[in-house]
């Protein structure tokens, strides 16, 4: 008896499991109503489907109806309820072990902030200069975060510098003297393709925060947005503050802030055919990673209400040889 209710219910969820009836209505709807209707539709017919359904309707929501970021947000919480937080950009995981950035020497700069990742930029009037997202720095208060170089030693936080700007970033001083040479920094917008090389603490597969590093192939510049830039480079919670470098240079671009919480099982083709079509781009920002490049802290001197310290420190960066 048991056996058969099995049968049962399996076959009553393939059957209930017809996205391609709504997605139909969806092509063939002429008012907003019913365009609203065969969403319904297709949301009721989605709760019984597997997470392979998901990446499809996705793209034939955006594809046939101008009401896709509404439900494209939906059908995240609905994916989300079915299979938990997922953070995988493309055809697979690529956070591994540091490799690349130890052969260019730049794991020299990573650094331990709090529960998250910073960078060392270089000295500034005598004290060690790092950076950060501003959203890391939680309690606003030196004595109340753990900062270490990448072998794990501490370092000592002498003063947090908050940039009062609604990009993501700050700065911190050190009373530890960083015996390293600056950072090569890149203030130049870079076209969308462009290869990036980043590393950070994120914690998904990775209990013990090490860092781990990602340069694979969908680990380039997707798109900028109103702050910053979207990327394909995997990251999860504690790669906050990650440094991301143009990969073949081996200079900062930018500052790896967020990731989607849902990204969908999409393919890297997957990622093409949605980067080379202007009407699905709205899936980006909910379908990638996202950093803060210099070329916009750069732009925030035009700021008036940027912070005095914040102002100077992003200048001396902007000056070649103030960093030492």
């Amino acid at each position: 008896m048991i056996f058969f209710l099995f049968i049962s219910l399996n076959l009553a969820q393939s059957l209930a499991c017809d996205v391609e009836w709504g997605v139909k209505e969806l092509i063939g709807a002429r008012t907003e109503i019913e365009k609203e209707d065969a969403l319904d539709s297709i949301s009721a017919s989605l709760t019984f489907c597997h997470p392979n359904e998901y990446p499809k309707v996705a793209l034939d929501v955006l594809e046939n109806t101008d009401l896709g970021d509404y439900f494209i947000q939906s059908l995240l919480y609905q994916y989300g309820q079915l299979v938990g937080n997922s953070y995988q950009i493309g055809n697979n995981w690529n956070r591994v072990e540091l490799l690349e950035m130890r052969i260019a020497s730049l794991d020299r700069y990573l650094l331990r902030v709090g529960t998250a990742t910073g960078i060392y930029l270089g000295k500034y009037n005598g004290k060690s200069l790092i950076a950060t997202n501003r959203h890391v720095l939680e309690s606003e208060s030196c004595d109340e975060i753990v900062i270490m170089n990448y072998k794990g030693f501490s370092l000592a936080c002498s003063k947090f510098i908050l940039p009062n700007s609604r990009l993501d970033f700050a700065f911190i001083l050190l009373d530890t003297v960083i015996e390293e040479t600056p950072v090569m920094l890149e203030w130049n917008q870079r076209e969308s393709k462009t290869r990036l090389l980043t590393a950070g603490r994120g914690h998904h597969l990775n209990e013990g925060q090490a860092f781990f590093e990602e340069s694979s192939e969908l680990c380039q510049i997707f798109l900028p947005d109103n702050n910053g830039e979207s990327m394909g480079c995997d990251s999860s919670p504690g790669d906050s503050g990650s440094p991301v470098f143009i990969k073949d240079e081996r200079k900062l671009y930018g500052l790896a802030n967020s990731t989607g919480n849902y990204i969908l099982n999409f393919t890297n083709n997957n990622y093409v055919e949605i980067l080379s079509h202007q009407n699905l781009h709205g899936l980006i920002k909910f379908q990638s990673s996202h950093m803060v490049p210099l070329y916009r802290i750069k732009k925030e001197l035009k700021n008036s209400n940027l912070t005095k310290e914040s102002r100077e420190i992003i200048t001396c960066m902007l000056e070649h040889g103030c960093l030492q």
